[in-house]
């Protein structure tokens, strides 16, 4: 459910490989060494490690597509303040990913919610965190941006996964 590049690979060819997970769930990460006369190595139980991806921020929430010729974007709002989307500063989105919902903390802290990426380049994640949210109800919308084939819209089906304390609790 992501494009390659947002793992943001380091070291793949040195001894000090890195990545980073935009999607939240179960991995199964495999090593292959390819020696210098081109022996790669076996598929072994040792070859392999599992973990889980779990969000730090006490409610986030995820949007994948399934279609790489659109762009689709994740907002949030907090119905308390107003429920409309694209109604700055109560709407978190690509053109206000770190809106100030609670002046007593600062952008991106506490209850404040912050949009990690705006992935334009098709198929997620978008991914929208609140560290320590406020008691009450907030309203996830997806907006449907454009194509980039200008030919029409493209059929495509979003998933939106919502998590609670690391918990997953609705897709």
């Amino acid at each position: 459910g992501a494009n390659i590049q947002d793992f943001n690979e380091m070291g793949k060819t040195s001894g000090l490989y890195s990545f980073w997970l935009p999607l939240v769930g179960h991995y199964v990460v495999q090593l292959k060494v390819t020696n210098a006369g081109g022996i790669e190595s076996g598929d072994t139980a040792q070859s392999k490690v599992e973990f889980d991806v779990i969000p730090g921020a006490a409610l986030h929430v995820q949007l994948t597509w399934d279609n790489a010729s659109n762009d689709q974007d994740l907002h949030m709002t907090f119905m308390a303040q107003d429920d409309r989307v694209c109604n700055d500063p109560w709407d978190c989105h690509w053109l206000n990913k770190n809106p100030v919902w609670f002046s007593t903390m600062p952008s991106a802290a506490g209850p404040n919610p912050t949009l990690d990426i705006d992935d334009t380049n098709g198929l997620g994640p978008e991914n929208i965190s609140i560290d320590v949210p406020e008691a009450g109800v907030y309203r996830v919308y997806v907006h449907y941006y454009c194509d980039f084939n200008f030919s029409g819209v493209s059929p495509t089906r979003e998933t939106i996964k919502i998590s609670l304390n690391g918990l997953q609790v609705a897709e």
